[in-house]
């Protein structure tokens, strides 16, 4: 359906596209998009993506600052954003966006920090809530534990 707006003396085309098909059950996150005639984009998906669970931190080497996460995959999922905060309850700051695999190692850690971590799962531009799992790992001396 296509229909006329005018506002403010302006006027303005509107479509309204409503699709209706017969298909198979369609697996979380199960998405649609297509490109439109001004060259934007238009996305669609169904169900949900749900956050990773189980989200664990080791360090790399005892003796070194590296941390390494690791998730297992979450359905529907194409990659993975991983945010960091220094307390349990603070800000958390994404640092990785576009993880395309369940295992992540950090760069160099500041000494005297405990570091938190949550990985959310993503898919286009759209992404599940953080996990509720904090992983987390303190640097001192140089040394992860």
């Amino acid at each position: 359906m296509i229909q006329r707006v005018r506002v403010a003396h302006r006027t303005a085309v509107v479509a309204v596209v409503t699709a209706v098909m017969a298909a198979p059950a369609q697996p979380a996150g199960a998405a649609w998009s297509a490109g439109l005639a001004d060259g934007s984009q238009a996305h669609a998906h169904a169900g949900s993506l749900t956050a990773p669970t189980e989200v664990t931190a080791s360090c790399v080497s005892p003796t070194g600052s590296t941390i390494q996460l690791a998730w297992p995959a979450a359905a529907g999922a194409t990659s993975y954003t991983v945010s960091q905060a220094t307390s349990p309850n603070g800000t958390f700051t994404t640092i990785a966006t576009g993880v395309t695999n369940t295992i992540w190692t950090s760069g160099a850690r500041t000494d005297g920090f405990e570091y938190y971590y949550r990985v959310a799962a993503a898919r286009w531009n759209w992404s599940s809530a953080p996990s509720t799992t904090t992983a987390k790992r303190y640097v001192a001396q140089g040394n992860c534990s």
